[in-house]
Formats: structure tokens, C-alpha cells, sequence
């Protein structure tokens, strides 16, 4: 976990699995997407969608234009969730969260034992949830 006193922003690494496949990926409350890396995009052979929003600025401060936006499944503790990604060519990490992912998921966060909870049923493993 990094923690910044300055601007107040809490970003930690957590080990899931994207689609199956086992990444590490970087919980940020600072950012405002959810970032596929494109080589991982590629290897999952996902289908992304053209981008037709503005540049995006990234933590340095560059301006930057995705790819595309592609969706996933994300499974945590036993729970599918999915999500929408946008797709960047170059990214310093495979995958990228915001905390509002987990926050949208009723995720509860106890640093000092290192476990993420979710008090919320809104998973593709609720059979009451998913599309007929």
C-alpha cells in the first residue's frame, strides 16, 4: 500500500484474477476510470469498443487517448464482478481500479488484517441478478 499525506490519495496493490486470468492490479481512490493495459487487453482478446471521449490525464500529468473500452469480470473473495474498462496503449499497470469500484460493490476495506469484504449481492454469482 502507498500513501501520499499531501494529497490525501490511498492506492494499493491487490492479486485478482481478470477474466480468469491472474493479474495484480492497483486500487486507486484518485482515479477517475478503470485502465486495462492494452498488451493484457490483447492477450485476453478482448473486444474493445472505440473511445469517443476526451483524453484522459494520467498521474504524471501527460494527456493521453485510449484505445477503446472493453468489459471483464473481475472476480474478489469468492464474488464476480463485472466492469467496464477503458484500454490504454501504455500504462504503468495491467490492471487499474478505482475505489468506487469497490465502494459501487459495498467493499470494505480493513488495512490493518489486509482483507477486502462486500456487503453487497450485486454479483454475477446471484442467479437473482443475472439477465434471462
Amino acid at each position: 500500500m502507498t500513501c501520499s499525506e499531501d494529497s490525501k490519495i490511498i492506492s494499493f496493490d491487490i492479486p485478482v484474477l481478470i477474466d480468469n486470468h491472474p493479474v495484480t492490479t492497483l486500487v486507486d481512490n484518485g482515479a477517475d476510470y478503470r485502465v486495462i493495459n492494452g498488451s493484457l487487453a490483447a492477450q485476453l482478446r478482448k473486444v474493445t469498443t472505440p473511445w469517443f471521449g476526451s483524453p484522459i490525464r494520467t498521474a504524471d500529468g501527460h494527456l493521453v487517448a485510449p484505445m477503446g473500452a472493453c468489459t471483464a469480470t473481475v472476480p474478489i473473495c469468492g464474488a464476480t464482478f463485472p466492469g467496464s474498462f477503458i484500454g490504454l496503449l501504455e500504462c504503468s499497470r495491467q490492471l487499474m481500479l478505482r475505489l468506487n469500484f469497490l465502494r459501487e460493490y459495498g467493499a470494505v476495506i480493513n488495512l490493518r488484517k489486509l482483507v477486502v469484504t462486500f456487503s453487497t449481492p450485486r454479483t454475477l454469482d446471484d442467479e437473482s441478478e443475472r439477465p434471462t
